[in-house]
């Protein structure tokens, strides 16, 4: 799906223009804003309800749906207030006003991935989105050169929600069975958000975290820029589809064996250390050299922002580091300290955007952005030490950094930056010179296959 989102930002920029791309892109932050207070952490804190007591999920499904039809309402005023409140324009409002049904939909997308987590049918859900997004695409460019582009498009992000509600619903129908009393089940629906307090505020504040720099981008610079800035962080979502993939893989193996076997837990921990960092550095590497070529694929608009782009790249390497320490703290049973980090993270940023956006513009943004991650990686790394009681190869990342900056030096030098041909020398050179400079070895990415490996034939 980050694919079609990339497609659907690339059609929209070409079509209606990078300040059309920008108001569509505000207003989708804000209603993800939204779509975080209606799932509240529901979608996992009820389904670990669900499977420790199976002969409860009618009535629990029951109290999940009263749960998101009070959630909607909120999330509802949230969208719309933040509009007014912050007085955009009214066909921004208007546009709002269409995000609200996708709001609705999305409530009811909830708690049919709900349905097929504890049923084991995520496939269906990518079924049903798969078709929403395959359905509506074909109409983008269409309505993104009409003079109403920004409300359309909007629409068609809102009937695709309810194509996967649709879609979902027909694909699930036989397994949800709801116990209905008729009336509110206070004391159980107080303890249904009492367990979802935690992963709820702690997304919800992620995703403030997000927004800020739309909507300071918004009233401090232009929809232009938000439209640079955001277009640039489309490309930048690709390098953490790639990364993240390995820390969601280790999660499960670094759960086993936390407090069991400490030693594998350390083996298993610096090997997925090592191998984010190798891979997010290398796309780094490639994505910062061939800047204009990739943001000339959006079109022309885009090419300005380059400088935009490459500091977002350095700001994306340092965001999957922290992925990776933040499911550390998870696993650790941080999570007070993951909602004390992440509203640091908060503070902090909204305090930097306030600092350099004034002065710098869009790529003030990326400054604030960047600035923020180091502090808190930092931060985050020397409060999880304690837990985990042994250190990071930090070595690893000096080596890795330096390597990088002598690459995208030399590709500079060589005069094809922002061509695909500096991009092509990069990818083939870094894992080269990694190698070459004993940085990783193979052995040690071995490590984490191996303890995939191992975790698999347990489950056998």
């Amino acid at each position: 799906m980050t694919g079609c989102r990339f497609l659907i930002a690339i059609i929209i920029i070409r079509q209606a223009g990078v300040a059309t791309y920008g108001e569509y892109a505000l207003v989708l932050s804000l209603l993800l804003l939204a779509e975080c207070v209606v799932d509240f952490g529901m979608s996992d804190s009820v389904v670990r309800m669900m499977c420790q007591e199976p002969e409860k999920q009618p009535h629990l499904f029951y109290l999940l749906i009263q749960a998101k039809a009070i959630l909607s309402i909120v999330g509802v005023v949230l969208l719309l207030g933040i509009l007014w409140g912050m007085d955009y324009p009214t066909y921004l409002l208007l546009a709002g006003g269409i995000a609200t049904l996708a709001l609705l939909a999305f409530a009811g997308i909830l708690i049919l991935r709900t349905l097929f987590k504890i049923n084991m049918l995520m496939e269906r859900e990518v079924v049903a989105e798969i078709v929403s997004v395959v359905a509506v695409l074909p109409c983008i460019p269409f309505v993104a050169r009409l003079e109403s582009a920004l409300i359309l498009l909007i629409g068609c992000y809102a009937l695709s929600r309810y194509l996967f509600l649709f879609v979902g619903w027909f694909l699930g129908r036989d397994r949800l069975v709801v116990k209905c009393s008729g009336e509110f089940d206070n004391p159980d629906l107080a303890m249904v958000f009492k367990v979802s307090l935690s992963l709820g505020v702690s997304y919800i504040l992620i995703r403030v975290y997000d927004v800020l720099d739309p909507i300071l981008l918004s009233k401090m610079v232009s929809s232009e820029a938000v439209g640079h800035y955001l277009g640039c962080m489309r490309f930048l979502a690709l390098l953490l589809m790639i990364t993240y993939p390995v820390v969601t893989t280790a999660f499960p193996i670094l759960s086993s064996c936390w407090q069991k076997s400490m030693g594998r837990f350390e083996e298993v921990t610096q090997a997925t250390f090592q191998v984010v960092v190798v891979i997010a550095a290398w796309v780094l590497c490639i994505f910062n050299v061939s800047a204009g070529f990739f943001l000339g694929l959006m079109g022309e608009e885009m090419v300005v922002a380059k400088d935009i782009f490459r500091t977002l790249t350095l700001y994306a390497f340092l965001q999957s580091i922290m992925a990776f320490i933040g499911s550390l703290m998870i696993v650790s049973g941080g999570y007070t300290v993951v909602i004390m980090v992440t509203c640091l993270s908060v503070s902090t940023k909204l305090s930097l955007l306030f600092f350099f956006v004034p002065k710098y513009g869009g790529i003030g943004a990326a400054y604030a952005s960047l600035t923020t991650e180091c502090i808190i990686i930092v931060l985050s790394w020397a409060l999880i030490q304690r837990k985990i009681g042994f250190n990071f190869d930090w070595k690893l990342v000096t080596k890795v950094i330096l390597i990088s900056f002598m690459l995208i030096y030399f590709i500079n030098i060589i005069g094809v930056r922002d061509q695909i041909t500096g991009g092509i020398l990069a990818a083939v050179l870094f894992p080269v010179l990694i190698g070459v400079s004993g940085t990783v070895s193979l052995a040690q990415f071995k490590h984490l296959v191996n303890a995939i490996r191992v975790r698999e034939l347990r489950e056998k």
